[in-house]
């Protein structure tokens, strides 16, 4: 099987990340300006957020929304103080086809309709979302009253 092939690709094969630095295969070393998905704000390999990383995956990589995280109660505590939205809840997701899928859940319950065609281009957003070798995941935050 190939990659989908759904932009040209530079021919560089980026391999180890520093701060705002990377270096493909050949050793080349680049500032990387890159903006784009998955983006890592505070530098590739901060050692704070490698030791952090590493320390709960060493306890647990993933689990469900099915049951109680206090991780993720002590998150949505902690954005509620610091951005003044305490009142609100906090839904966590991992990507955009995620996002817009519980946002048009969340209307169609507050509002109890939701068109035919919002539910046929819902089953198509997420069938692309599944399929795309190029999806990469995102932090999204849908945040509701």
């Amino acid at each position: 099987m190939n990659l989908f092939d759904v932009y040209p690709l530079f021919d560089v094969n980026i391999v180890k990340g520093k701060g705002c630095k990377v270096w493909d295969e050949n050793g080349q070393e680049y500032l990387d300006l890159y903006g784009g998905h998955a983006v890592i704000s505070i530098g590739h390999c901060h050692p704070h957020y490698v030791e952090k990383v590493t320390e709960q995956l060493n306890k647990l990589g993933f689990y469900s929304n099915s049951v109680i995280n206090k991780l993720q109660r002590e998150l949505a505590e902690r954005l509620g103080k610091i951005s003044g939205y305490e009142d609100y809840q906090l839904f966590l997701i991992n990507s955009g086809a995620e996002a817009n899928e519980n946002a048009l859940k969340l209307a169609s319950f507050l509002s109890r309709r939701l068109s035919t065609a919002v539910h046929r281009w819902l089953s198509r957003l997420l069938i692309i979302q599944r399929l795309s070798p190029q999806s990469m995941p995102t932090a999204t935050l849908l945040i509701f009253r």
